[in-house]
């Protein structure tokens, strides 16, 4: 099933999109009108959002506005991200969790604050529907490791333990 209705190079304020009927199939709360195909780099990124079907352009995209230095300093630790919208008023997601989280992650260089958040986040969820750490870990993630941007979380933060 196809959930993904836009994604964003990066920051997309897709809070700020009006919003549209919900039955209406031309509907796409959260999305901009469509990148219309030249680099948002020349404009602001989030006045456009791309379709599904052009996820690895927005993906390609956030990497040339980090390689060109574009990052927003309010954002927490001036960290690479996107950011996708998914369908969750057509086809409900209660039926499909939590089979379908994988896992949780900080992002690496968090502070104590927000590796703390994680953790609640991480513990909540395996107290919510019963599992194990091992069902859904914890990780890491790094996106400026290309080879292995997750790996097992270790607090490193406020005196914490250090990843390995």
């Amino acid at each position: 099933q196809m959930r993904l209705v836009c994604a964003y190079s990066n920051n997309g304020w897709s809070n700020g999109v009006p919003e549209c009927n919900k039955t209406d199939p031309e509907c796409r709360p959260g999305c901009w009108d469509w990148c219309d195909g030249l680099p948002t780099v020349k404009k602001k990124p989030h006045w456009c959002s791309f379709p599904p079907w052009r996820l690895k352009e927005a993906m390609e995209e956030q990497d040339q506005l980090y390689s060109f230095g574009h990052h927003e300093r309010r954002y927490v630790n001036d960290q690479k991200f996107n950011e996708l919208i998914m369908d969750t008023w057509r086809q409900p997601w209660a039926s499909a969790l939590p089979s379908m989280i994988k896992a949780v992650f900080v992002q690496a260089g968090s502070d104590a604050p927000e590796e703390k958040y994680g953790e609640q986040v991480h513990n909540k969820l395996l107290m919510y529907f019963g599992l194990n750490k091992s069902d859904v870990p914890i990780l890491e993630y790094n996106a400026s490791s290309a080879h292995t941007p997750f790996r097992p979380f270790r607090r490193t933060a406020g005196g914490g333990l250090m990843a390995p």
